[in-house]
């Protein structure tokens, strides 16, 4: 139980660094947002605040996010550009996570759902070997 437990939260840790270009790969190229002049500094962080409809990709990695909307609700969407089918995307919402697998393109399966201060669920599971948190699973 300790390892499934583990293995889904290092399963969402991953999603969350592997992105989907699914949002990405089907829309023109957006116009970058500008950038803080002191951004241009080297090994300096920065923060960007994002809106609904921008997306940040990974500079050398085929990984990147987009701002969009789900069911009425601001979601972050993070997965890998490119083909992606057989990878994996991350859906984080103000209280949610989900990761999906991405069949092709235009299609996914919810893997794992969870919720900021509920319980997670593995999709797919045995009741016994998943913590319920919530259906949310399709």
């Amino acid at each position: 139980m300790v390892f499934m437990i583990r293995s889904a939260f290092v399963a969402t840790g991953l999603a969350l660094v592997v992105v989907s270009a699914t949002a990405l790969s089907q829309q023109p190229s957006p116009q970058p947002v500008p950038t803080d002049p002191g951004a241009l500094t080297p090994g300096v962080a920065h923060q960007v605040t994002l809106h609904l409809g921008d997306s940040v990709v990974v500079d050398g990695v085929p990984i990147g996010c987009q701002v969009t909307r789900r069911n009425q609700r601001v979601v972050i969407e993070c997965g890998r550009t490119g083909a992606v089918a057989g990878t994996y995307m991350a859906i984080v919402g103000k209280r949610t996570l989900k990761v999906a697998h991405l069949r092709s393109a235009k299609t996914a399966k919810i893997i794992l759902t969870a919720t900021n201060g509920g319980g997670w669920r593995a999709c797919g599971m045995p009741t016994r070997a998943a913590v319920s948190g919530g259906s949310g699973c399709r």
